[in-house]
């Protein structure tokens, strides 16, 4: 992933910035629904035993930077066929990409760790996704019925 001397981490935030076109513009969420900037914490024990806790900011992507973890995970393939790449790395590739434009200045051991402790790269990956969800849909506790704010329909199928 991406051109860097064997066991380095990949500077994803430098990438970021190469590719970014933010538009990061704070919406005020309806009731009932998360912000659109929320703090995780985040604590990881790392393969030598080091305990490692931060507090980093998520935000929910914009329209631009959507796109952009598109080009980003490319870049971090070297534009190897998206088809040739197991699903698998296809997937960290992604979960990487999405992460470097949703977290705000996530501290080093982080970028470093996420990056091949594919069960830290997936737990935060879920973590913001779940946010995606709060923001979208509600904080829908478990048996509670999700309200749908969303209805498309076919005119000439409608009664």
């Amino acid at each position: 992933m991406g051109a860097t001397k064997k066991g380095e981490p990949i500077d994803i935030a430098g990438m970021r910035k190469r590719i970014e076109g933010t538009d990061d513009e704070e919406i005020a969420p309806a009731e009932g629904l998360s912000p659109r900037t929320v703090t995780i914490r985040i604590s990881y024990t790392d393969p030598t035993g080091h305990k490692h806790t931060s507090e980093v900011k998520t935000s929910i992507l914009g329209g631009d930077d959507r796109f952009n973890v598109g080009k980003m995970a490319a870049a971090l393939l070297d534009g190897v066929r998206w088809e040739s790449i197991p699903p698998a790395v296809r997937s960290s590739a992604h979960m990487t990409a999405w992460l470097a434009f949703s977290l705000h200045e996530p501290p080093e051991w982080l970028t470093k760790w996420m990056q091949v402790d594919p069960g830290l790269l997936g737990t935060i990956y879920g973590e913001v996704q779940a946010h995606e969800v709060r923001y979208f849909r509600g904080n829908v506790k478990e048996g509670q019925q999700v309200q749908e704010r969303i209805s498309v329909s076919c005119v000439e199928l409608d009664p």
